[in-house]
């Protein structure tokens, strides 16, 4: 897990390089003016971007940078974001595990750097992870099974540079199923990490 995230990081370091050789060079490409904000200088404040540059500015309720699965850094830049649309989905978008597993598939880990962008884009707010199982097992083995998935998020935000303290964990084991049929499609949608900003 942590080899592919570097792998990605280093990848993620030399098209940087290469955007910025292209710009020293003279070949940098006009932003559309549609685009709203550059990826240098912006603020964040009750889901409105700002740039501090005079000639661009971004409606109210959009975001210039790359969320999503993308590079999470500010270089990252993607217009038109809404911030409301990314505060639905980071309340709303579960990451998911394998049976009696809480390693983190590569699916869950575009789903977290997602979630790392918008706290990255929200430093007042803090995260609550919920860690679920299905009904298979004991309650006490569930319960700490689930502690492990929402620790394992966790620990990944944290990773990706989320202060450990802006986030909580909460193992609800296999007791609040959204599921509560008994087979294997059930079962998938029941062992998840869900996330509640606080």
């Amino acid at each position: 897990m942590q080899r592919r995230y570097w792998k990605g990081l280093m990848i993620a370091a030399a098209i940087l390089a290469l955007v910025c050789t292209g710009a020293l060079t003279g070949c940098q490409k006009k932003v559309p003016s549609e685009a709203g904000v550059k990826s240098t200088g912006t603020s964040v404040s009750q889901g409105t971007v700002q740039s501090t540059t005079p000639s661009t500015t971004a409606s109210s309720s959009s975001v210039s940078e790359e969320p999503m699965g993308g590079d999470t850094g500010p270089e990252a830049v993607k217009p038109g974001v809404n911030v409301d649309e990314m505060r639905v989905r980071f309340n709303t978008e579960n990451v998911h595990f394998a049976f009696d597993s809480s390693d983190l598939s590569p699916e869950a880990m575009a789903i977290l750097k997602d979630k790392a962008f918008f706290l990255r884009l929200n430093p007042s707010k803090g995260v609550l992870i919920k860690g679920h199982c299905d009904e298979r097992g004991s309650l006490e083995y569930n319960l700490a099974l689930g502690d492990r998935r929402a620790n394992s998020a966790k620990n990944f935000l944290t990773d990706l540079g989320i202060d450990a303290r802006r986030i909580n964990t909460i193992s609800y084991g296999e007791e609040m199923p959204l599921d509560p049929a008994s087979n294997e499609a059930a079962w998938a949608v029941n062992r998840r990490c869900e996330f509640a900003l606080e």
